[in-house]
């Protein structure tokens, strides 16, 4: 597929031609607090359900080790994507994708997952040393196999790389015109990304359901201009812890966090498939004025986010 189309970081920086790499300053490390005991019930979570144990999917520094843990990012815009390499894109996705990328109805929303599954099964092939159109990947729903009689869904969840390309773990995320893919390697990670946008229905339809009782207060007590914009950091910053264990997004208000403009602290994270304390990073990714967005990654490890050429990627 030809490139050229000039992807670039939201923020302006380019990243087209090379890679970026980003240590943001503060709000570097996530502090979780120590009354986060692990859990005794022999739980361990996502961990566990995901078929890895907690040394190898939280990487070789749980030990003490101080070598960054490297997170490569990758950018999407549906507007700077051709319709010649939206086709070409899709044409990499299995029968299953295909299938679920007929069932949007708004062309848009299909452009957005072409972009994303194919921009997955390009950077995961890449990595494995296969062609994109081999790549598999295991779909589990952590929350449905809680259940005693869990939904006849078909294949869903969270996607982990199989076959040549296990041990990478990928999260990735889309809304507006924004694609972002999150891909490391032996640590599970989220992303995810959110327009900044007027709610029809302001912000109180869906504080209760994303907010837990001190996160709303100290959202009031922010300026009326800077509250929406919060409420999005919010919802990007747990959305992707979420993604990360594979509990998905059904309850967001199991997370609380510190509020937007502070240092980025886990205050409590009521669980099953929450890590223990220390086990977890935390970055927002700069996305543009318009938008929000947040990197997590299941280790111990310093994480560096280094932004990949989107336009190499699609070459």
């Amino acid at each position: 597929m030809p490139g050229g189309e000039g992807f670039h970081a939201p923020d302006g920086r380019a990243v087209c031609g090379r890679s970026g790499r980003y240590r943001p300053g503060g709000g570097v490390g996530v502090r979780v607090p120590p009354d986060r005991a692990p859990r005794k019930d022999g739980r361990a979570g996502a961990a566990a359900r995901a078929g890895a144990d907690l040394a190898g999917r939280w990487g070789p520094g749980h030990n003490g080790a101080v070598t960054p843990l490297t997170c490569d990012l990758w950018w999407g815009d549906i507007t700077a994507i051709t319709p010649d390499r939206l086709r070409d894109l899709y044409g990499l996705l299995d029968a299953d994708e295909r299938r679920r990328h007929a069932r949007f109805r708004m062309q848009a929303d299909k452009d957005r997952y072409a972009l994303a599954h194919g921009l997955a099964r390009l950077a995961v092939g890449r990595a494995a040393g296969i062609a994109p159109e081999s790549v598999a990947f295991d779909l589990r729903c952590i929350p449905c196999e809680r259940k005693a009689d869990p939904p006849d869904r078909g294949p869903h969840g969270k996607p982990r790389p199989s076959g040549p390309a296990e041990g990478l773990e990928i999260s990735f995320s889309h809304s507006g015109d924004r694609v972002l893919l999150a891909m490391a390697r032996g640590v599970a990670v989220g992303a995810d990304v959110e327009r900044v946008r007027q709610l029809h229905t302001g912000l109180d339809g869906l504080l209760d359901h994303a907010l837990t009782e001190g996160e709303r207060a100290d959202l009031a007590a922010l300026g009326p201009r800077d509250r929406e914009a919060a409420f999005f950091t919010y919802w990007s910053r747990k959305e992707a812890l979420l993604k990360a264990t594979g509990e998905g997004v059904g309850n967001l208000t199991a997370v609380a966090l510190s509020v937007p403009g502070a240092p980025i602290e886990v205050r409590s994270w009521d669980s099953p498939d929450a890590p223990p304390p220390g086990h977890v990073q935390l970055r927002d990714v700069p996305a543009g004025e318009d938008y929000r967005a947040a990197v997590a990654a299941l280790t111990p490890r310093p994480l560096e986010v280094v932004f990949r050429d989107t336009d190499d990627l699609l070459r």
